[in-house]
């Protein structure tokens, strides 16, 4: 036994199943509906392909080309972007915290520039600016 891919009209993959060794190429896979009144010995309906074609690897959803006989991608590049993009593991936790330190070490020295820009003593010592100070502890901070 060997895995051949069931696909739609359309090409496109619907699921894998095993078949006997010697299957090879395309076959069509049908199917009768039931009887009804109107039809009580209704004609059997293509549903679909049995491909025996190996499905090479790195496709997001694959789709088989029946006129070339090929595999090929069946997702847009900007689809498989989205995929790649969202598959992405979250940052670590110490990732984060590097992030969350240069993003409040940003704002503490705008703070401190925008408080020096009104021309204003530093409110915590009398010898150095704002900035200054807030420099220093965010250094004894490191």
């Amino acid at each position: 036994m060997k895995e051949a891919y069931k696909i739609g009209l359309d090409g496109q993959f619907i699921e894998p199943e095993l078949v006997p060794f010697d299957t090879e190429g395309v076959a069509e896979i049908y199917e009768t509906p039931a009887p009804t009144e109107e039809t009580p010995e209704p004609e059997p309906v293509l549903i679909g392909y049995r491909v025996a074609v190996p499905l090479p690897p790195g496709l997001y959803k694959p789709r088989f080309n029946l006129a070339s006989g090929e595999w090929a991608e069946g997702l847009a590049p900007e689809e498989i972007e989205a995929i790649r993009q969202a598959s992405q593991p979250p940052p670590s936790l110490a990732d984060q915290l590097s992030q969350l330190q240069r993003e409040n070490e940003s704002i503490m020295l705008a703070l401190a520039e925008l408080y020096e820009s009104f021309g204003q003593g530093s409110p915590v010592t009398e010898k150095g600016s704002l900035f200054a100070t807030l420099s220093q502890k965010w250094k004894a901070l490191r």
